[in-house]
């Protein structure tokens, strides 16, 4: 009922390992609520300890807190194997557009900080994360976006966006511009309110003037 830690279930799973008769003759299932935010880390460690079925939801959805998330599941078995050396069939470039369709079809939308399937996932205003991110996208991610049927990576450019994803944006947007106007960009979003995010319309006003 989602009171367990990653420990308690290792123990959980131990003792019925050992008290059960026969449990070599059964499949284990784990079937963990997300209550205090640890579903996913208990399926996992419900993993490492032997258990052969995973129940969970795609965006974690279900009673109260919900479930484990199917999609973190995978990519973490995915990204992991050396850890847990269990195999899946699942194919992780369907993982973003699954999730998106189940959003539409319950009417439950995803928080932009959910992982695998939020809106957040793949954006960054972080002038260094940028730059990392410019430079090689591994830098600052654990996984790339199409790894699981993502769209690009989104550069947001902000009051913290540095001169290298100014440049960057302008390149695609074929503006040309000179490092002086480029500064002056930069130096006028670093004003700009809290939270304010620059469409490619509002930059090109802030070159024309």
């Amino acid at each position: 009922m989602g009171l367990l830690t990653p420990e308690k279930t290792r123990d959980f799973i131990r003792l019925i390992q050992d008290q059960v008769p026969n449990i070599d003759r059964a499949l284990l299932a784990v079937h963990f609520h997300n209550d205090l935010g640890l579903a996913v880390a208990n399926t996992l460690a419900g993993i490492a300890e032997g258990a052969n079925v995973v129940q969970c939801t795609v965006n974690g959805i279900g009673e109260r807190a919900g479930n484990a998330s199917l999609e973190e599941v995978v990519m973490a078995l995915t990204m992991h194997q050396d850890q847990y050396r269990r195999h899946h069939r699942i194919d992780t470039t369907t993982l973003f557009p699954l999730c998106q369709l189940v959003a539409e079809l319950t009417g439950i939308t995803i928080p932009r900080m959910k992982p695998i399937g939020g809106a957040n996932v793949f954006a960054t205003e972080a002038g260094i994360h940028q730059d990392g991110l410019l430079k090689n996208p591994d830098t600052y991610l654990p996984f790339r976006p199409e790894a699981v049927g993502a769209g690009e990576i989104q550069l947001v450019l902000g009051r913290h966006s540095g001169r290298r994803a100014v440049a960057h944006r302008l390149q695609c947007l074929a503006i040309p511009f000179n490092e002086e106007l480029l500064a002056g960009i930069v130096e006028h979003l670093k004003q700009l309110p809290k939270g304010t995010v620059v469409t490619d319309d509002l930059l090109r006003t802030l070159v024309s003037h």
